[in-house]
């Protein structure tokens, strides 16, 4: 940034001509200390209620609402929350300042595992002996306590919000609008309930969704077991040759715990299938465990997938043994083949078609158990097997499961079958290896396919419900664009929806159950629930009777029968009991564009213009409120949806609290300030992964004080300005022009950057406008017309106005993203002479018009013709400064050559002064000549210089009074003593 020029030589009375100077004044410190500021001007906010009064100012450029997704109340914010609430501010304070009636709304996710985990944390086994009622009262109470300790994180990031209203999903109306969604999809016949496989945390004790699922290495079990097949010669194809006296299925598994629920084998129909038969080596494979005996007298024969014999035997390293001619497989299946269980032996089942059974891995034979697998489950249905699992919800052998394994772990069951099947010879290959597997999101423990009965909605590939939400999908404004193809393909691919929970904290799925197994829920009675959890809660569930939520000693409904059909039923209230599931936390909040933008806030209208989350919500919130919607609406829940990537560490690692490399928000903001935070937030480009550490904040609050001292400069040199009284147009063709169209082109570019949604636009132009063009050029250029001309000189009046034009305009640009730093500018600018009452009382309640694009005018477009000269004016200076010593560009003169025939040859003697002042040089001459060119020349030895403005000039001393000044310094301070005599 420029400097003023220094006080005067020893030649002049020490004081006298720093006197006439126009030296910067403010109160703008050049320190921010933005930790001590802020919370004192959040404060002085909450006392004026600053966001009630930007509600109540007008809006003319109507509504536009973003609808937050909201975060679990379940611990301290980390940086995923400043990134997603900054952003989401940001945005919402630029539509603010452009005229919009945006409100913004917070909401918490109240209800679901995590705060029930944390609870069950806290308690320990004392959590056994609570009741429902007393668990929820407890998960409550934790919910409540971090919704106030978010809400003022939030706030202390200058996230402006309704937090006196914000939407819980523990507020009896939003439960209400919750079940007013499930009332709809259930009138539409796209509930159901089922015993059907679903994913299972063996932990939590619960169903998951595909939402909840997170993939991780693990290593587990590769197992060749050997099925026994039942010998009737007429399940033997006769393209196989004479039938042995026994041969086994070989199929392959890498969940040996499964096993004891095998209810099939399937074959697919198209492919070809062999028998082999083998001689097996003398010695196992040596990375792996092989029985089965050895030597030509124990010599087997199996059956596979012709495909695959040469990679299977190789596993073994087994060379002895010939293959039968294939036999297609629905010509083999033809025959009825049938195997013996492999864990229970007088156990007999069948081999069966299935088109998923492939032959790029394994055998080609898969072993099916319906309750513990989604092929296997729909494969079951099909041929009406025994939906069978053998594993409780705690991931351990129910009694029902062989002696040997009742009560052990699924997880320790995989060695223990194992071994089970080595005494009998049943292992063909067996070795370790390590995969991609389910976990759970919240504990990270690996999940399990478990059937049991739950509720879903009909949303799965095909439904109509999918199809809608998959048109909605193309009706949207994805950003990133790709976001549309992800979210798409996630929908064209999904099962249903598995809505049901067996926990103790959520909405509880309102269905009636009596002792013939028949089951009340139906459109009637759901929004017969709905309305009475708007008036007692959804903990009226577990401490009300049936008479009491009905309203009636008999409810005479559509029930659900035990066949899964329905008919009319008349049930006496008092011998119904309460179900025990609560709705996926998912389809809660999936369930805001109605619970919140209809019921609980329903000024802020359907659709919301846009959603803004994180990437991984293309599978959760998106998906799930584009589906809901689909059931509810005829029109998307958004019109915009946005998402950002995740904030990773200096080395690429994503950040997290359980990694130990996350950066406390708590801390940083103690360090940098929330405005710090905020300009590294706006300064990353977001859609993809974010890299943050110590350092890059650090690095981030020197482009803040770059930012800052901009506006320091600014306001310094406007103190004596009354922009009503004192504001003049610039001369034709001084550098006020060009300045006046590099910011209007600024200012353009990032009113188009905040309404697309590229805020690192807006940082990178709005930086580089303040680091280059006002403090390299511009500063530099009008340095001596602001210090040294007459205080009201058209020039510096000019430069004035220019001045004040730069600084409201940067001020506007910078408030959604440095609310506090602004606001302190924009008290500073209301200062100004002239400006009492003119302008709002708060940056945050000014209306700024998007400008449109600047014309190019002449001026404009001459100086940008100059900037190469000037760049190849300012090397020659560092030149001189090696070659010559010279320490000050005010000692060189600019000596510049203008071809004689171009057009800017004559005004040329105009440009003349402004570039002497855009150089930073104490004289100029223009000189005609065959082309462009600048030459800078040392002139301390020719010219004296001035004991004001430090410019070395031929015209120093041409004033008889003041034999130290140039010509015009001696006339300015001519004319100041002449209206302040001594």
């Amino acid at each position: 940034m420029a400097e003023a020029p220094p006080a005067a030589t020893a030649t002049t009375p020490a004081g006298d001509y720093k006197q006439t100077l126009n030296l910067p004044r403010t109160t703008f410190d050049m320190k921010a200390n933005l930790t001590t500021r802020e919370p004192r001007m959040l404060q002085h906010w909450k006392e004026i209620d600053l966001y009630q009064q930007i509600r109540e100012r007008p809006h003319p450029a109507g509504k536009w609402i973003l609808h937050d997704g909201p975060p679990y109340a379940n611990g301290d914010i980390h940086m995923g929350h400043l990134i997603n609430k900054v952003l989401k501010d940001i945005v919402v304070k630029s539509r603010t300042m452009q005229g919009h009636d945006s409100p913004y709304v917070p909401g918490w996710d109240c209800h679901g595992l995590p705060i029930e985990s944390a609870v069950q944390k806290e308690l320990g086994p004392k959590m056994r002996e609570l009741s429902a009622a007393q668990i929820r009262e407890k998960c409550l109470a934790y919910a409540m306590k971090f919704v106030g300790l978010q809400s003022a994180s939030f706030e202390r990031l200058a996230v402006f919000g309704d937090y006196a209203r914000p939407y819980l999903t523990v507020d009896p109306a939003y439960e209400g609008g919750v079940l007013d969604v499930l009332a709809n999809l259930v009138k539409q016949n796209l509930v159901y309930r089922q015993k059907k496989t679903v994913h299972w945390c063996t932990f939590d004790r619960t169903a998951l969704a595909e939402a909840e699922l997170e993939y991780a290495p693990r290593r587990d079990h590769s197992l060749y077991v050997l099925f026994a097949l039942e010998m009737a010669q007429a399940a033997w194809p006769h393209a196989w040759g004479a039938a042995p006296q026994q041969a086994d299925l070989l199929i392959w598994t890498t969940t040996p715990w499964t096993l004891p629920a095998n209810r099939a084998v399937a074959a697919n129909p198209e492919h070809s299938y062999v028998a082999v038969t083998y001689s097996p080596p003398a010695q196992p494979h040596a990375d792996a465990v092989a029985l089965g005996g050895t030597g030509a007298e124990n010599r087997r024969t199996l059956v596979m997938n012709q495909k695959l014999v040469e990679r299977v035997m190789a596993l073994r390293g087994i060379t002895d043994f010939t293959v039968s001619d294939p036999v297609r497989g629905e010509d083999w299946l033809g025959l009825k083949p049938k195997y013996f269980h492999p864990l229970i032996a007088d156990r007999v089942q069948s081999v069966l078609p299935a088109s998923f059974v492939s032959a790029d891995d394994g055998s080609g034979l898969v072993h099916i158990a319906p309750g513990h697998g989604a092929d296997d489950y729909q494969l079951g249905r099909t041929f009406d097997l025994e939906i069978y699992c053998p594993v409780r919800a705690d991931g351990r052998y129910d009694d029902t499961a062989p002696a040997w394994l009742a009560g052990q772990s699924i997880w320790d069951a995989n060695a223990l079958v194992l071994d089970f099947l080595k005494t009998r010879s049943a292992v063909f290959f067996e070795q370790t290896f390590e995969h991609s597997y389910p976990h759970c999101w919240r504990c990270r423990k690996p999940i399990i396919f478990r059937a049991t009965e739950q509720w879903f909605v009909k949303a799965g590939h095909g439904t109509a419900l999918l199809n809608k939400a998959r048109a909605f999908v193309d009706s949207v404004n994805w950003v990133p664009a790709w976001g549309a193809n992800r979210i798409a393909g996630m929908l064209e691919t999904r099962p249903d929806w598995c809505i049901s929970r067996q926990r103790s904290w959520g909405v509880p799925i309102p269905a009636f159950f009596d002792d013939a197994g028949r089951i009340l829920f139906s459109p009637r009675s759901v929004n017969r629930i709905a309305n009475y959890f708007r008036e007692h809660g959804s903990d009226a569930w577990y401490t009300h009777t049936p008479e009491q939520i009905l309203g009636a000693a008999q409810w005479t409904d559509d029930a659900i029968l035990p066949d899964g059909s329905t008919e009319p039923t008349a049930f006496a209230t008092h011998s119904l009991r309460t179900g025990g599931d609560i709705l996926d936390v998912w389809f809660e909040s999936g369930a805001s564009h109605h619970a919140v933008l209809e019921c609980t806030h329903p000024e802020l209208g359907y659709p919301a213009a846009l959603y803004l989350e994180g990437s991984d919500q293309h599978r959760g919130w998106f998906q799930a409120s584009l589906l809901e919607a689909a059931g509810y609406r005829a029109e998307a829940p958004f019109r915009q949806v946005l998402t950002h990537g995740f904030i990773v560490d200096s080395t690429g690692h994503k950040m997290s609290k359980s990694q130990g490399n996350d950066i406390k928000v708590e801390t940083a903001l103690k360090e940098f300030g929330a405005d710090v935070l905020r300009l590294w937030v706006c300064s990353v480009d977001y859609q993809n992964d974010m890299p943050c550490s110590r350092d890059l904040l650090a690095r981030m609050g020197e482009a803040y004080r770059k930012i800052r001292n901009t506006l320091r400069y600014l306001l310094g040199n406007i103190y004596d300005f009354n922009p009503a009284a004192d504001g003049a147009a610039p001369a034709p063709e001084s550098i006020d022009h060009w300045m006046r169209w590099r910011l209007e082109s600024v200012a353009h570019d990032c009113y188009e950057a905040f309404n697309s949604y590229e805020l690192h636009r807006v940082f990178r132009d709005i930086y580089t406008f303040c680091n280059v063009d006002v403090s390299a050029v511009y500063a530099k250029a009008v340095k001596d017309r602001l210090y040294c001309e007459l205080p009201d000189s058209p020039r510096r009046r000019a430069t004035q106005t220019t001045c004040y034009q730069v600084l409201t305009r940067l001020t506007e640009l910078l408030a959604p993203v440095l609310p506090f730093t602004m606001e302190e500018a924009w008290q500073e600018i209301r200062r100004l002479p002239g400006l009492a009452g003119q302008l709002s009382a708060s940056v945050h309640l000014h209306i700024v018009a998007p400008p449109e694009a600047p014309a190019f005018t002449d001026a404009a477009k001459h100086w940008q013709q100059f900037m190469p000269l000037v760049e190849l004016g300012f090397k020659q200076l560092d030149d001189l400064k090696k070659s010559a010593g010279l320490g000050n560009a005010l000692d060189a003169q600019a000596v510049i050559t203008v071809p004689a025939n171009d057009p800017l040859a004559a005004p040329m003697i105009g440009y003349g002064p402004e570039l002497e002042d855009v150089l930073g040089v104490g004289f100029h001459a223009i000189e005609t000549g065959a082309d462009w060119a600048i030459a800078m020349r040392d002139t301390r030895e020719l010219f004296a210089s001035c004991a004001r403005s430090w410019k070395r000039r031929p015209d120093v001393g041409s004033v008889a009074e003041f034999p130290d000044l140039s010509a015009r310094d001696a006339q300015v301070v001519q004319s100041l003593r002449k209206k302040s005599p001594r």
